[in-house]
Parts: C-alpha cells; sequence; structure tokens
C-alpha cells in the first residue's frame, strides 16, 4: 500500500508552496490544471510527499507537534496509525 501527503494550492501562489518544500527538505511539486464542471479551468501546484520514511520522520512529527483543531485531527489519526 502507499501513502502520501499532498498540498495544494492555485498558482497564483506557487512561491509558497515552494517555501511550504524548502521548509520541509522532501517532496516533489507538479503543476496542473483541471476542468470543473461549469467547463472553467483551474491551475493549481502540488506539492506531494510519498515516501513513508519521510511521512513518518518530517510529516509525521510535525502533526503531531502541531494537531489539528478540527475533524481533520482523526483523519490524521487514522493516515498515522495506518502508516505504522
Amino acid at each position: 500500500m502507499q501513502y502520501k501527503f499532498a498540498i495544494e494550492l492555485s498558482k497564483v501562489d506557487i512561491q509558497l508552496i515552494y517555501k511550504i518544500k524548502t521548509f520541509l527538505g522532501v517532496g516533489s511539486i507538479t503543476e496542473c490544471s483541471r476542468c470543473n464542471p461549469s467547463g472553467i479551468i483551474s491551475s493549481f501546484a502540488r506539492l506531494k510527499v510519498s515516501s513513508k520514511k519521510n511521512l513518518l520522520n518530517v510529516i509525521i512529527p510535525i502533526f503531531t507537534e502541531f494537531p489539528f483543531i478540527t475533524h481533520k485531527y482523526y483523519d490524521f489519526l487514522h493516515f498515522q496509525n495506518c502508516l505504522i
């Protein structure tokens, strides 16, 4: 099974996604676009971390130290338990 953590931002904010990647020191960035049902095309950049080692050593510790304060916290716990 493969796990991944991804952040997507509008291409307008592409510099931010590169700064996040630099801060984390892991991941890869792809630029994408998609068409919604109304036919409007949106362009975005995606930072993806899929290495189990990087997920365990970089991503999990960040969200353990700075936990979500929404229902996403339970998604994170499930992700963490599956990964371990």
